[in-house]
């Protein structure tokens, strides 16, 4: 063990795993899209070190978000690219009579309509929104308590509110 002297004044608890090998092992992995949970159990860290080390490292943070940030262009992207549809390149693999083919075909994905909502409503301002405010019954206007109503008049309120659909 190493004497410490007057002017050596080490702070008290464990020394710290700080590095900056560790920390580029971290950003790269923030890149991949892990979270902190997934990057603190795989570096051997408490998620809590991690939020330690970004309010006592600004480069540490700023690192961190510049990651984040490379993370979700790559899905926006990708989300737009299946939104819209897209093709590849794609090797198919075919056996007759023991010989083996390959042949390349272009692989097309349609474009997909839960891409296509989820892509809006998160870019497409608020057009595209899907919670709207309620309307609220005006002044003078009571709300209907449904609870009052036959079964009929039920099936009734919920087919107009449904726009006519069963």
């Amino acid at each position: 063990m190493k004497k410490q002297t007057k002017n050596t004044v080490r702070p008290p608890g464990r020394p710290t795993k700080y590095s900056d090998e560790l920390c580029s092992k971290i950003v790269e992995l923030a890149k991949t899209g892990k979270t902190e949970v997934e990057i603190a159990n795989e570096i051997g860290l408490s998620r809590t070190t991690l939020h330690y080390w970004k309010e006592r490292h600004a480069a540490f943070l700023n690192m961190m978000q510049v990651a984040r940030g490379t993370a979700v262009k790559l899905v926006e992207a990708s989300l737009f690219q299946r939104a819209l549809g897209y093709s590849h390149p794609e090797v198919k693999v075919f056996c007759s009579e023991g010989v083996i083919y390959e042949h390349v075909v272009e692989k097309h994905y349609p474009p997909d309509t839960k891409a296509c909502e989820t892509f809006l409503t998160r870019f497409g301002g608020k057009r595209w929104r899907k919670f709207k405010p309620m309307d609220y019954p005006k002044e003078g206007e009571e709300d209907q308590d449904v609870r009052n109503l036959s079964d009929d008049d039920l099936i009734k309120e919920l087919k107009l509110l449904n726009g006519g659909k069963k």
